[in-house]
């Protein structure tokens, strides 16, 4: 199931040697990223913290996965809020129905002469 997590970065709440804790962080997103456990990450424009969307089993697994974020101690606010497809647009849930639908779109245009 996909969730979206919205935290707010205070890292005045870290202890321990923040370059070490980046590094960590960054090393464990990757996985997440790898293994399709994360599958976007923005920082917010006022720096302040990021959005998340995760592919996890249930509110339990997001619960885990938070708790193991290297930075969590830093995030003053932390909410997670479940998403479902919007019926009107139905497979266009994952990141990369975009890119599916335009390969559709760019492969139709392409056998009728509309490129």
């Amino acid at each position: 199931m996909l969730y979206m997590i919205e935290n707010k970065y205070t890292p005045e709440l870290l202890t321990g040697h923040f370059d070490d804790l980046r590094k960590a962080e960054y090393d464990m997103l990757r996985d997440s990223y790898r293994t399709g456990k994360m599958l976007r990450i923005w920082r917010k424009a006022s720096g302040e913290g990021a959005i998340i969307i995760v592919d996890l089993p249930s509110p339990e697994a997001v619960r885990d996965w938070l708790a193991s974020i290297p930075m969590v101690a830093g995030f003053s606010e932390i909410k997670v809020t479940p998403l479902s497809c919007n019926p009107q647009f139905k497979g266009m849930d994952r990141p990369d129905s975009a890119d599916r639908i335009a390969e559709t779109i760019g492969d139709t245009a392409a056998k009728t002469g509309e490129v």
